[in-house]
């Protein structure tokens, strides 16, 4: 039992002293993000990339078992009154949960901690106000209505989930010959196995750090699809805020030739602004969105009915606890940080000319 006490000791030092890097930024971004996440992410992709369906999911399972079956022993042995045997269990158990967390922030975790993405992509990100929501909001609603005006219904059904995962890799890819800061060296989106039960929890895709794959809710709206699996492949680029993130999917998207990739990016920023509209001002949101197309608003019932079917406590309680996870990975904002991409796209569209500053 010494040994597996010395081990856990040892591991809270590790987590402890990468803790404390993780408040260094220079260091994350000069060593960590341009030397140790780029090395790891090439092998992450070339050990899983071609492989079809998600290794990570199938690590989810077999260490989910594995941390039940500790947990159970445990728990058998300490309520058997063994105690000196639980106690040895529960430290096996600390164990694996330590190098778990280890491995986490090694492989891609720290990536929360660079230097902020308005700084890494020269953005003068400021605190954005309504004056600078409306223009936005009818810009991306004109996009958003000419891409979609581009997609016939029944057209837009047949789109196969591959064609829009190999749409989202293949719009880093030409994002990333102009702008390193975007480039993966093997972006690989898959659908999510775990579909069925992420759907009660509100998931539309994510990101597992231990394979460095991205993976897509394979059942929700066809329109949803491409913009989340750019938003999945910015993680594997090395973007770990989720309003990073999303902005650094939401450009990928812009840059590609995919009429569904374009149409879902801008609809889903038209949304994300919207939404902080109405927070502030209805008046204002109801006016804009009288110009949005009978066909977009179609979109967004259809999105919306399908998301009612899942909620629920499960819903509630996974947003509880992703909520404190990211807060506690330098996202004081929590979900909120989703829409935080907002000032980024600002800030963007103010550098561009397309928004006055």
């Amino acid at each position: 039992m010494r040994r597996q006490a010395l081990k856990a000791l040892i591991l809270l030092l590790v987590i402890l002293f990468i803790t404390w890097v993780n408040r260094q930024p220079e260091w994350i971004e000069s060593i960590y993000a341009s030397n140790v996440y780029p090395f790891l992410s090439r092998t992450l992709g070339y050990l899983f990339s071609w492989i079809p369906f998600s290794v990570g999911d199938v690590f989810y399972l077999v260490i989910c078992g594995l941390l039940l079956g500790m947990l159970f022993r445990f728990l058998k042995r300490l309520f058997t009154g063994k105690f000196r045997n639980a106690s040895y269990r529960f430290l096996q158990l600390l164990v694996v949960l330590e190098g778990l967390v280890i491995v986490f922030y090694l492989f891609w975790g720290m990536n929360y901690f660079r230097y902020s993405t308005a700084a890494r992509l020269d953005l003068d990100r400021k605190v954005y106000r309504l004056e600078d929501l409306q223009p936005a909001a009818a810009y991306l609603i004109d996009r958003a209505n000419h891409y979609r005006a581009l997609l016939p219904r029944g057209e837009m059904e047949k789109v196969k989930d591959r064609q829009i995962y190999r749409a989202a890799e293949q719009a880093y890819r030409d994002l990333g010959k102009s702008n390193p800061a975007f480039r993966v060296p093997r972006p690989r989106v898959k659908p999510a196995l775990f579909t069925p039960l992420i759907n009660f929890m509100g998931v539309a895709g994510y990101f597992n750090p231990f394979t460095g794959e991205a993976q897509v809710n394979y059942a929700m709206p066809v329109f949803v699809k491409p913009f989340v699996a750019c938003h999945e492949i910015a993680h594997q680029a090395g973007f770990g805020p989720e309003d990073a993130a999303s902005f650094a999917g939401f450009l990928a998207g812009t840059y590609s030739d995919d009429r569904l990739l374009q149409y879902s990016v801008h609809y889903t920023a038209m949304k994300d602004v919207l939404y902080e509209i109405s927070r502030i001002d209805r008046t204002v949101y109801s006016e804009l969105v009288t110009r949005i197309s009978p066909e977009i608003r179609e979109d967004i019932e259809i999105e919306r009915r399908y998301w009612a079917r899942y909620r629920g406590p499960v819903d509630a309680i996974s947003d509880f606890f992703y909520d404190h996870f990211l807060k506690a990975n330098n996202q004081p904002k929590g979900l909120r940080t989703y829409n935080e991409m907002i000032g980024l796209l600002i800030a963007h569209y103010q550098k561009q000319g397309i928004l006055p500053q």
